[in-house]
C-alpha cells in the first residue's frame, strides 16, 4: 500500500508538472512540486514498515516494531503543524475579508498575521491562484477522487494490521483530499460572490485535521512510553488463559498451570505479551515448557503477530 502510494504521488507529480507548464498554469505548478514533497514522507513511511518487519536479532530481541511507531509519530508531527499552519492562514484570510466590515478587527489580523508558520510542508498555500485556470480543476477533482480512494484503502489495511504508521499515513492522504475540497470550496464561492467560504472551510479542515493528528500523535507517545494494549486485546488474552487453564486440569496428558502477571505491550504492528505460569514441584521441565509452547500457540490463534516472554 505505501509503494501504490508513493507511485501515485510520483505520477501526479509528473501530471500535474506536465499540464503546468503545457497551459501555463502556476497554480499546477506549486502543485506539482506539492505532491513531489509528498513522495518524502512516502519513502519514510516504506523505510519504517520494512524496517519494522525485520526479525528480532540478539540485540533488539523484541525486534524493530517501533520503528513504525517512530514513523507515525513524526507524520502526526507534521500534520499537526500544517493543520496549524493552515488554521492561522485561515484565520488571516477571514480577518482581511471582515476588516472593512468591522475596522478593530484589522488589529487583530495584524496580531495573527506576525504569529510564525510552524509548517514547512506547504499545505497553507493560497487556493486563489487555481481560479484562475479552468482547465486546473480537473486535476483538483482528479485529486480529490484519488487521495480519498487511497485514504480509504490505508485506514481498512491499517486498522487490519494494526498499523499506526498506515493510519497516520492515511490521514496524510485525507488532508490532502480536503485540501482539494477547500479548492473547489474557494472556485463556488468566488463564482457565487462569496469569497468568505474559502477562510471559512480552511479552519474548518484545520480543526478537523488538527484533532485526528493530536489523536494519532498522542497514541504514538503512549505506544513510545510502553503503555498497555487496549481493553479488549487483553480480554481475550485473558479468556484463552483461563480456558486453557481450565483444559489442562482435565488433560490426562497435559500439566495443570495457573497463571498471572500478564501484560501485553504494543510494538508497533506486533505485540509482546509478558506472562508467567505456574506448576506443581514435581512437574518435568520439559512438560512445563511443552505447556508454556501450547499456551502460545493458542495466543496466537487469536493474534499471529506477537512474541510471549515471561518476566
Amino acid at each position: 500500500m505505501a509503494y501504490l502510494c508513493l507511485g501515485v504521488n510520483i505520477v501526479l507529480s509528473v501530471a500535474k508538472g506536465v499540464a503546468g507548464v503545457g497551459w501555463g498554469s502556476s497554480s499546477l505548478l506549486v502543485d506539482a512540486v506539492h505532491s513531489a514533497s509528498d513522495t518524502i514522507s512516502d519513502l519514510a513511511t516504506i523505510l519504517c514498515l520494512y524496517k519494522a518487519k525485520q526479525k528480532p536479532t540478539a540485540r533488539y530481541p523484541l525486534g524493530y516494531g517501533r520503528m513504525e511507531t517512530l514513523g507515525s509519530f513524526f507524520i502526526s508531527c507534521m500534520l499537526l503543524s500544517g493543520s496549524v499552519s493552515i488554521g492561522i492562514h485561515a484565520l488571516v484570510q477571514m480577518l482581511e475579508r471582515l476588516a472593512p466590515v468591522f475596522p478593530w478587527l484589522e488589529q487583530v489580523r495584524v496580531l495573527v498575521y506576525q504569529i510564525p508558520d510552524p509548517s514547512a510542508h506547504g499545505h497553507a498555500h493560497e487556493h486563489g491562484p487555481a481560479l484562475t485556470e479552468p482547465r486546473a480543476i480537473l486535476f483538483v477533482i482528479m485529486n480529490l477522487i484519488i487521495k480519498e480512494m487511497l485514504y480509504r484503502a490505508m485506514r481498512r489495511t491499517a486498522r487490519q494490521t494494526r498499523s499506526t504508521m498506515l493510519e497516520a499515513s492515511a490521514q496524510h492522504q485525507r488532508s490532502e483530499s480536503s485540501a482539494s475540497i477547500m479548492s473547489l470550496l474557494a472556485l463556488s464561492g468566488s463564482w457565487a460572490g462569496y469569497s468568505w467560504l474559502d477562510p471559512l472551510g480552511g479552519m474548518a479542515r484545520a480543526i478537523h485535521n488538527g484533532a485526528d493528528a493530536w489523536h494519532l500523535l498522542v497514541r504514538s507517545l503512549e505506544h513510545l512510553c510502553n503503555r498497555s494494549a487496549d481493553t479488549d486485546v487483553l480480554q481475550t488474552m485473558e479468556k484463552v488463559l483461563a480456558a486453557g487453564a481450565a483444559q489442562s486440569k482435565e488433560s490426562q496428558t497435559r500439566p495443570a498451570f495457573t497463571w498471572s502477571d500478564l501484560a501485553v505491550v504494543p510494538n508497533g504492528p506486533f505485540l509482546v505479551v509478558f506472562v508467567t505460569l505456574y506448576f506443581e514441584r514435581h512437574v518435568a521441565l520439559q512438560d512445563a515448557a511443552a505447556t508454556e509452547d501450547w499456551v502460545g500457540e493458542r495466543i496466537r490463534a487469536q493474534y499471529p503477530e506477537l512474541s510471549i516472554r515471561a518476566p
